[in-house]
Formats: structure tokens, sequence, C-alpha cells
């Protein structure tokens, strides 16, 4: 099968196991709801989907998950389940992230819950620069700096706000300054001390939220997302990271990374990664039986919600690096 069937067989899959009305459970689960995270996951994959699958029933299951996130809400953000505290800024960016994604792959305006995310993560910006990872936490995340960036870049696309776009300015900045390691890939946070272990998914949104800024005119972002994109893709394309990452993680690297590797590499190695998880069948839970790859947790949908995400990022025919 090639990369768009295997990406419409797992989100089948996951579909059948996961979704139920609109509650995303875990695929053993029977009214044990998912936590916010692998929710944001199963709706980017949708939503990634919907240009290939442009069919009613797809639609409403996308739509269910929309639903779904009300459960979620905590004021004005969403929290990791329903009532709790703190929010988490990566997960309330994820939210915004994958509601534009879904409203972009529809040709829709930004729903209001776009802005409200933002407002969200901007509040968690810290004094001296970054995004913190929760709104009670003094770490500093790339997982929660890069996507809020990407986000602020989307809403300033859409709405010419000018405090939006400073916010990215000033959250990539420091993002370089502290967290970007010497071969150009960034570390996973700070609090004192940078810790610079390298994650596929802290690669891939950086690059975004640069060639958004250089979008802008910003003369500096250009070459910064090159040689992110460059740095990413040549870790990335290498089999054994790709074996190695989580798939969720991957995931969320490659739909960010591919539209911006003009090499090739990334795709060519995404088309056989996702052909080489796909090759031993389905296991009983519903993830590919070679469960020797790279996973985020116990329960399926997280991480199947990743490889739909790779598979759909890279559909199309293989392109040869150059």
């Amino acid at each position: 099968m090639d990369a768009a069937e295997l990406a419409c067989g797992w989100w089948d899959t996951l579909a059948a196991r996961c979704l139920r009305g609109d509650r995303v459970r875990p695929a053993r689960g029977l009214r044990r709801r998912l936590a916010l995270w692998p929710v944001t996951q199963v709706l980017h994959a949708g939503a990634l989907l919907t240009p290939l699958r442009a069919d009613a029933r797809h639609g409403a299951q996308v739509d269910a998950v929309v639903r779904a996130l009300d459960w979620y809400r905590s004021g004005e953000a969403w929290g990791p389940r329903r009532g709790e505290r703190p929010r988490y800024a990566d997960d309330v960016a994820w939210v915004g992230l994958a509601l534009a994604a879904l409203a972009a792959s529809r040709e829709q305006p930004l729903p209001d819950d776009v802005r409200r995310a933002l407002a969200f993560a901007m509040s968690c910006e810290a004094p001296e620069g970054g995004v913190r990872w929760h709104e009670d936490a003094a770490t500093r995340h790339t997982c929660a700096t890069a996507p809020a960036a990407h986000l602020a870049m989307l809403v300033h696309r859409a709405t010419s706000d000018p405090a939006a776009l400073a916010f990215a300015r000033r959250s990539m900045a420091w993002l370089d300054e502290v967290l970007r390691r010497d071969d150009g890939r960034y570390g996973d946070h700070a609090n004192g001390a940078p810790d610079l272990t390298t994650w596929a998914y802290n690669q891939g949104e950086p690059a975004v939220a640069w060639d958004l800024l250089a979008a802008e005119g910003d003369a500096s972002a250009g070459p910064a997302r090159d040689r992110t994109v460059e740095a990413a893709v040549g870790w990335l394309a290498r089999p054994e990271v790709l074996w190695e990452q989580p798939q969720v993680f991957l995931g969320i690297a490659v739909r960010c990374l591919a539209p911006l590797d003009r090499s090739g590499a990334l795709r060519a190695a995404v088309h056989a990664h996702v052909a080489r998880v796909a090759g031993g069948g389905l296991a009983e839970d519903g993830f590919p039986a070679d469960d020797r790859a790279g996973r985020y947790g116990d329960d399926v949908a997280i991480d199947l919600a990743g490889l739909i995400q790779m598979a759909a990022a890279v559909a199309g025919p293989v392109v040869a690096p150059r």
C-alpha cells in the first residue's frame, strides 16, 4: 500500500477502536477518556487526512473529535482532563493548531477557539523569555514555545495582530538563544542549565514558525528556517532515528518539515519507514504488530495518530533526494 492508503487504513483502525460518540477513548477502555494531549494529535491526524478523504463519514468523525474538546474546557482554555489544572501551554497550543489546520483543510476562517488558545499560551510567557510548560511551572520548553509561536503567526496572518507577531518574534529569539544546539537542532527545556536532549517534535514546529516569520520579511528568519530544516532532516532521515523516536513525535515533525524539505530526503525516508512499520500487519490492540518501533505510551491512539500524520504528510509519489 502507498502512504495515502496506509494513512486511511490506520485512521479506520483508530476510529473503530477509539472514537465513541463525542469521546476519544483508549483502545481497551469502555468509558474512560484519553487525556487532552492524545486527543489533539488525533484531531491533527483527521485534519491532515481531510484532503485525502473528502467524504461525509470522515468529516463526521473529525467533527466528533472537535466536539470532544468541549469536555476538557477549563475557563478560557483546556485542561488535561475535565476540570483539571494546571493547564499546559503545549496542550493548549496543540488545540489551537489542530483547529487551525482543520479550518485550513476545509477552507474556513480561523475559529474563535484558536485565538483563545493563543491568549492562554501568551499568558504563560516567562518574563525572561520562552513559554512555560504549564501555568504553574517555571520551566520553559521548546514543545510549548515553538507551537505557541507558530500559533501566533497563524493568528497574525489572519488578523494582522501586532501583539501576536511580537510574541512570535520574542519566543523564537529566546528559543534560538537558549535552546539551539551547536548542531542546529533544538534541545528540550530550560530551568537553570538548559537540557539539550533532542526529540523529533521539537524540530518541526520551530521550522514552521521561522518560515512564517520569513514570510513577514524578518531578515534573519529565512536563514534560521533553513538551518533548522537542514539539521532536522539530516537527523530524522536516518532509519534508526525514525525507528527509535515515539511515532507521535515523528508525526508532528514530519507534518511540519515535509513541506519545507527541498532535498526530498525526509519524504523518501518516511515512505520507507511507514512501509516498514506496516509490514507486520496489526496486533491485537490495533497498533502495527512490529511494536519495536518507538511508542509514546501504552495506548494505541496517540501513536496511530502519529503514524497517520506521517503517512498523510508524505502521501503521493516518492520524491528522490536531490
